[in-house]
């Protein structure tokens, strides 16, 4: 390496930094999702975690991401930093290229380095990459299951790929597209630049061409240089090409720039090869071969710029598969909580890695499905979904007889369904949800219970709950229902929101409506009153409850109803006594149990539980039973009527249980009385 070289190495790598650092933040718009969960990795990397492995998003290495993270903690992270190790490694491989083959090769070796690094600087391939970004391989080749776990899935030899045809056939096709995406045709993946654009365009395709000409005579032909003095470098590059090219021979989509990224320093160098051939050819004057080459140059410069900072960014394509709406969306979305409103967004777009790396605290995540949430008073609520949701905003929308607006994209398309509350309108809980009963439950450092709903299908149960001040705690809430004698009959545990609204992003005044479904563990509880008692606790503390600052213990007593009466499959109902008694076509009386045992001897006076088991199909939901229970055959109490009712409103032994074995329902009933008793159904 002579002071000239370093000179020619500085202006090209001047060239490279222009290209990969201009509009770095902007083109191509995002982030898209894969730079999205790199960010997510660098902030967590930031905050004091050192994975030794990313497993998210299909699992990666973690160079790159400590890289993102080194630069972020400098200079702050946002999209041109998360892209500014691209850039970064794009120049420093121009130069690395330049010295790698001014050291290996000895013909014509600086015009060769020289025009091999221009080709690399200039290549739309090579600068899409620096503005999008590429990982190290590291820790794939200390844990090789990583990569080839992922290997297999697009292999051309998977069923999923091949379907009915033969591999051999596809990969014959993939080695086809392989050598077609030099001029002809590309990746049509529009992640990876603009959709089947080749590699080079003709100004450099031409040279391309004549370099693996060149290449190849080298190698095999004769003539005044045999032996080759570069015979050894050329079969370097050659295995190299092969081995980097081999992913995208050997996978599905071929070809793909981003699986064949590591071979764009021979495809440089090919380049190279026929521009130094033109600059070198003895017939032509002096002069001609280095204008031919340079005019060849500067003219695929400007196609290259044309294309990647004019063209690329212009395609709607573009604009979708780099999130480029869900930037806009966020936008918009910002500008209501400027404007004073709380905006709620649904978890399919919340949970997004590009929503996730860019929306501030101001937008909530939460699925509207499970709670409902107003904001603090004297603020206006904007509940957005993604376009694709409208049903899920209509709903919303129902409650407060209002409108659905879609918010359209810089296309025209539907972008976000929203409903919007004036602050009036979110100060009351709409008529559909209003609670049952109100009151006033404190906790310690935890929300404040303020009322209960049953719903109308008397399975789903609504809590309100008003956020006094905020609480680090990530919180759990549960219901219990309580028969007569104390006993739990079913219960629900729930994350707010279903864990799309944890308790520490709940603002000052806030109040969440969260809905249960309790489960019942005592099918035979139908029919009889229940008190409902719910409560905190926290997860992370062992399960710890949360004491009430208002009154002693840790549960608060939020309200009672009568328990619907519920059927499930036969063989998850198995009474203590069984039996076959057949009532009317498929109905038929299973079994029973006394205070829940086969048999039970009570003192006088004391209650008595009589939980008996039906089984039935749908046909059989419609019928009404009495039970009428009378004494065993006993001399002195012959004749006596101890207890005569109905079982509840039908069995609907059918209406949540479907099989061939039939579905099974229980019906209790709880009289003060000592005798044993038998069955009779009427």
């Amino acid at each position: 390496m002579t002071r000239r070289d370093w000179l020619i190495l500085l202006a090209i790598m001047l060239l490279a930094a222009a290209l990969r650092f201009f509009q770095l933040g902007v083109t191509p718009p995002g982030p898209q999702f894969d730079e999205a969960f790199n960010a997510i990795d660098a902030e967590q990397i930031m905050a004091g975690n050192r994975p030794l492995f990313l497993p998210a998003n299909g699992g990666r290495e973690v160079f790159y991401s400590y890289l993102q993270a080194a630069i972020g903690a400098l200079l702050g992270l946002n999209l041109y930093t998360l892209r500014l190790v691209s850039a970064v490694a794009g120049v420093l491989t121009v130069g690395a290229l330049y010295i790698l083959v001014r050291v290996l090769f000895r013909r014509h070796s600086q015009w060769l380095a020289t025009l091999t690094a221009l080709a690399l600087a200039i290549s739309y391939w090579h600068i899409h990459f620096s503005h999008y970004g590429i990982r190290l391989g590291l820790e794939f080749y200390r844990h090789p299951d990583f990569f080839f776990g992922h290997a297999s899935e697009v292999s051309v030899f998977a069923s999923r790929v091949t379907g009915d045809a033969s591999p051999w056939q596809l990969l014959g096709v993939n080695v086809l597209r392989i050598l077609g995406m030099f001029s002809f045709d590309g990746d049509l993946e529009w992640a990876h630049g603009i959709a089947n654009r080749p590699v080079f365009d003709w100004f450099m395709a031409i040279p391309f061409y004549i370099g693996v000409v060149w290449w190849t005579l080298r190698l095999f032909g004769k003539g005044t240089y045999q032996p080759d003095p570069d015979r050894d470098s050329l079969v370097l590059f050659v295995l190299w090409a092969a081995v980097m090219m081999a992913p995208s021979v050997l996978s599905e989509a071929a070809p793909n720039y981003s699986r064949t990224l590591p071979a764009v320093p021979t495809v440089a160098l090919a380049a190279g090869l026929g521009l130094t051939w033109i600059v070198t050819l003895p017939r032509l004057q002096p002069w001609w071969g280095p204008a031919i080459a340079g005019a060849a140059l500067a003219a695929s410069l400007v196609v290259t710029v044309y294309d990647y900072f004019v063209r690329f960014p212009s395609f709607p394509e573009v604009y979708y598969v780099f999130d480029a709406d869900k930037v806009d969306a966020l936008q918009w979305m910002h500008e209501q909580v400027d404007s004073g409103a709380t905006v709620y967004l649904s978890p399919l777009w919340s949970t997004h890695a590009t929503v996730t790396v860019l929306r501030d605290n101001d937008i909530e995540s939460l699925d509207s499905r499970e709670a409902i949430v107003l904001p603090a008073p004297g603020r206006s609520a904007v509940y957005a979904f993604p376009a694709e949701q409208q049903g899920d905003a209509k709903r919303i929308a129902d409650l407060w007889d209002a409108e659905v607006e879609v918010i359209n994209d810089r296309y025209g398309k539907p972008l976000l369904a929203t409903v919007q509350l004036t602050p009036e309108q979110a100060s009351q809980w709409p008529p559909a949800i209003t609670p049952d009963s109100t009151m006033s439950a404190r906790f310690d450092d935890a929300p404040t219970l303020l009322g209960v709903k049953v719903g109308d299908n008397r399975r789903d149960l609504w809590l309100y709950w008003q956020e006094e001040q905020p609480t680090y705690r990530d919180l759990t809430s549960f219901v219990h229902l309580l028969d007569e004698r104390n006993q739990r009959v079913g219960q629900s545990d729930r994350a707010p929101g279903d864990g799309t609204y944890l308790t520490p992003w709940w603002s000052t005044g806030e109040r969440v409506a969260q809905r249960f479904t309790p489960e019942i563990t005592d099918i035979c509880a139908g029919g009889e009153p229940v008190r409902i008692v719910t409560g905190w606790y926290e997860y992370a503390a062992d399960n710890a409850r949360r004491p009430r600052l208002d009154a002693l213990g840790d549960i608060a007593l939020a309200g009672t109803y009568t328990l619907p009466f519920t059927s499930v499959p036969a063989d998850l109902a198995s009474p203590p006594a069984a039996l076959s008694a057949p009532i009317s076509g498929a109905l038929a009386l299973t079994g029973y149990a006394v205070n829940g045992l086969p048999t039970a001897v009570t003192e006088g006076g004391a209650p008595l539980t009589l939980d008996l088991y039906f089984v039935g199909d749908e046909a059989s939901a419609s019928t009404d039973l009495t039970v009428d229970l009378v004494p065993a055959a006993m001399p002195a109490a012959e004749g006596q009527l101890l207890w005569s009712g109905p079982t509840g409103p039908g069995l609907q032994t059918g209406s949540r249980a479907k099989s061939s074995a039939g579905a099974s329902t229980c019906a209790s009933h709880r009289q003060r009385r000592s005798y044993p008793v038998t069955t009779c159904c009427g």
